[in-house]
């Protein structure tokens, strides 16, 4: 029983590094046909070009090949910021980055091999503090409706 158990665990062992190289070893053309899966934590939805946050910042989180370089550039009215890393072997990042208060223009863009995509390009409008402040003390009343007989 002991010896099936140990071949069992040695074939295994040896199936996964061997898929680990299979996908270690992706050409740049095959690259081209991969996907690069990526999600914003909590703020930021990719989804819409335009959005409004009280948040500091956000973690762009997935899945690409090890080698792939992800870039998150944003760009403000005061400056421009470059967050990056490179994708190691277990195929997922995640990368944490700050807003400023304005506009923020965020581009997220992946290399592999020489070869650059842009994966989405979104504005984040970070309100103030003062302006959240303001909102969480406003106090509406209901109003009554009378219909008149």
């Amino acid at each position: 029983m002991k010896d099936f158990l140990k071949r069992t665990l040695t074939f295994a062992a040896a199936f996964v590094f061997a898929a680990t190289l299979g996908a270690v070893n992706v050409s740049a053309a095959q690259w081209k046909k991969a996907e690069v899966y990526t999600a914003f934590e909590q703020v930021v939805d990719e989804q819409r070009e335009t959005q409004s946050t009280f948040a500091a910042g956000d973690i762009l989180y997935g899945e690409a090949l090890p080698g792939t370089c992800i870039t998150i550039t944003i760009s403000s009215e005061t400056s421009e910021t470059v967050y990056s890393t490179k994708v190691g072997a277990s195929c997922i990042f995640n990368l944490p980055f700050s807003l400023e208060e304005g506009k923020n223009d965020i581009t997220v863009e992946a290399e592999y091999d020489g070869q650059t995509q842009e994966l989405c390009s979104v504005q984040v409008t970070r309100l103030s503090q003062e302006v959240k402040d303001k909102l969480e003390h406003i106090i509406v009343f209901p109003m009554a409706l009378f219909v008149a007989r």
